[in-house]
Formats: C-alpha cells, structure tokens, sequence
C-alpha cells in the first residue's frame, strides 16, 4: 500500500498521512474501532472522521473519495 499513498501524498501535498502498525499499537486498533487490514480513517480539521474505506483500494479509487474532501 505504501506505494499508492507516496502517489497520493504527491497530488494532495496537504493531505497529512500517519501509518499505524495495529500489531504494535494495538490500542488504536481498539480505539479507532480498526476491524480490518488495511484501514484508512481520514479526519477533518475538528479531529472527526469523514471517512473510512477499508481494504486494498486502486489509487484512482483513493483519489476520487479524496478529492471531494478537499479544496483542489
């Protein structure tokens, strides 16, 4: 998956991204409710989830569920 979120980060500069190992941080995983690999929670600028796409997703796929949510 990293590669299609390195083309991602290139096109949306300001979209922050933080990977989380759920194995070695399984608090997040309970936390943030993560039921499946991989999980993607995108949050707006109040710390609130926008939205949640799990598992394997194209990088045009990616792109166009992010490109609403932001001003580009």
């Amino acid at each position: 998956m990293r590669p299609r979120w390195l083309a991602i980060e290139k096109e949306f500069p300001l979209l922050e991204m933080q990977e989380v190992d759920v194995d070695q941080q399984p608090n997040f995983k309970k936390e943030h409710q993560v039921d499946h690999i991989p999980t993607y929670i995108f949050y707006g600028q109040n710390n609130e989830e926008i939205l949640r796409l799990k598992g394997l997703v194209e990088v045009d796929d990616l792109k166009a569920k992010i490109l609403p949510l932001t001003d580009q």
